[in-house]
């Protein structure tokens, strides 16, 4: 047994006291950092600093992986963190859509329940769940999600959007346009939203009333660019070309006024209105819209070919060729370059951005057999539909089908698998095959991806079926979603 040293133990004095081995002095001065040690550790066990750091990953840098991780380190020390499992069901969500058809929700679908399970009437929590249901393509889960929501508040308008576009898409027009008039009366109410009213009216076809609602928007506020695009869209839908003209001025005008303002994209108010006036038989106006457009980006060949394109139109060729030698030496720069041992994704890039100008010049020829060159050195869904495009430009519409068949099957993401689809109903609407083209349609639509060219293209073929109602309701879909096909040139 080992001694007990009297000068290290409590001893105490005459009068009882107890005398301690260190002084107050030492133990206040180290108690303050025994309490932030506490502090500190349940910070760490609370997961709050896993959080900052997962949140500093996606804030600071958009780095979507590193912050998944932090996620997963506050889980493993928290697994009850309800905030976690709901970020971490985002991310998942983000970087599954990345893979297109090849996603797997499953891990994201759990987190989200988990969330739920903890806090199940967050907004953020429930608002991710239904964006889960979207992308997964479980639609008849979204709209029961959707209807449970609204049953526990009846108040959340985006809850009825987000059903009704369900709806459409598993082909309920009757409940879409339920939901649809209940949006309509809601924004009708004490003081009129006439954004979101008019937003709701083209749905329903009532496209006069959507006007008048979308400029009575614009009186009210001026600033709302995306309202303004909406309203030229509209009017070309409407064949009031010059309405459109007079409204995408007025989108150039207030670029002009408010540079930093990103929801005034003057490039495309003059590429439109550039081509309406072409329409309309302005062609020096036209050719202002052209050279605005060639000024904002010198270099850019796709714009030096639409400006010749305008320039031979109006009988001014030798500008025209000017133009059009300009942009040949600059889609030819890249390939020049290439050396013998460049990899695939530059040689790719170059034939086809060369292949890019072609296509504005209606080449389709020259096109292609660049398009192929970039198909043989990178075989992917883009190249496959590229190729399939030209083909159907060229009237070759079995290569055309064949080839857009390759892209489904190329792994393609969302994007190359919507240009598929709606290809390959384009070609079927061209051999004369509607029903073939409501087919592929239809499987564009179901991806969910607000597909309103798909519906556009679906409205052709049902009309040359001779089925007007489903063909207006494609129609008023389409026009919903803000599509509009350039208006012709010339």
């Amino acid at each position: 047994m080992s001694k007990i040293d009297p000068n290290t133990q409590p001893t105490a004095s005459a009068d009882g006291e107890i005398t301690l081995p260190f002084s107050v002095g030492t133990l206040l001065a180290v108690a303050p950092l025994m309490v932030l040690g506490l502090i500190m550790l349940c910070i760490y066990f609370s997961g709050a600093i896993q959080m900052l750091l997962a949140e500093r990953e996606l804030n600071d840098y958009e780095h979507k992986s590193r912050a998944l991780k932090y996620l997963d380190w506050a889980l493993s020390v928290n697994p009850s963190l309800a905030r976690a499992y709901g970020k971490r069901a985002q991310l998942r969500l983000e970087l599954e859509q990345d893979k297109g058809p090849r996603a797997d929700f499953s891990a994201a679908r759990g987190d989200i329940e988990r969330a739920l399970k903890l806090i199940p009437d967050d907004f953020f929590f429930t608002s991710t769940n239904l964006d889960i249901d979207h992308a997964s393509h479980d639609y008849k889960k979204e709209i029961a999600d959707c209807s449970n929501l609204i049953q526990a508040n009846p108040n959340i308008n985006s809850n009825y959007e987000q059903r009704a576009n369900a709806y459409y898409i598993t082909g309920d027009t009757y409940n879409e346009r339920m939901d649809r008039q209940t949006l309509i009366d809601r924004a009708s109410e004490d003081e009129i939203d006439f954004a979101a009213r008019g937003k709701q009216l083209i749905f329903e076809g009532r496209f006069d009333e959507a006007m008048r609602d979308y400029e009575s928007a614009l009186q009210k506020d001026p600033s709302q660019g995306n309202v303004y695009d909406k309203l030229a869209r509209l009017y070309e839908n409407s064949n009031l070309p010059s309405d459109a003209v007079a409204t995408y001025t007025k989108i150039i005008e207030m670029a002009r006024r408010n540079p930093d303002d990103y929801q005034f994209d003057a490039d495309s108010a003059h590429f439109r209105r550039a081509n309406l006036y072409l329409k309309l038989g302005n062609y020096e106006k036209a050719l202002a819209d052209a050279d605005a457009l060639v000024e904002y980006d010198k270099d850019c060949p796709h714009r030096r070919a639409f400006r010749a394109k305008i320039l031979d139109t109006i009988g001014r060729h030798s500008a025209a060729t000017a133009d059009r030698k300009l942009a040949m030496e600059r889609v030819n720069s890249d390939i020049n370059r290439l050396p013998n041992n460049q990899d695939a994704d530059s040689k790719a890039e170059a034939y086809v951005f060369r292949a890019g100008y072609y296509e504005a010049e209606e080449q389709w020829s020259k096109a292609l057999s660049d398009y192929k060159i970039a198909l043989s050195v990178k075989p992917d869904a883009n190249s496959y539909n590229n190729c399939a495009k030209m083909y159907t430009r060229l009237g070759n519409y079995d290569q055309a089908i064949e080839y857009f068949s390759k892209a489904i099957t190329a792994q393609p993401d969302n994007d190359d698998l919507e240009t598929a689809y709606n290809g390959m109903a384009e070609a079927h609407l061209a051999q004369h095959k509607p029903q073939l083209a409501i087919e592929d349609c239809t499987k564009c639509i179901k991806l969910g991806l607000e597909n309103a060219e798909a519906s556009h293209l679906r409205a052709r073929a049902h009309r040359e079926l001779g089925h007007d109602r489903e063909a207006q309701f494609d129609d008023n879909e389409a026009k919903g979603l803000e599509f509009s096909p350039l208006p012709d040139i010339g």
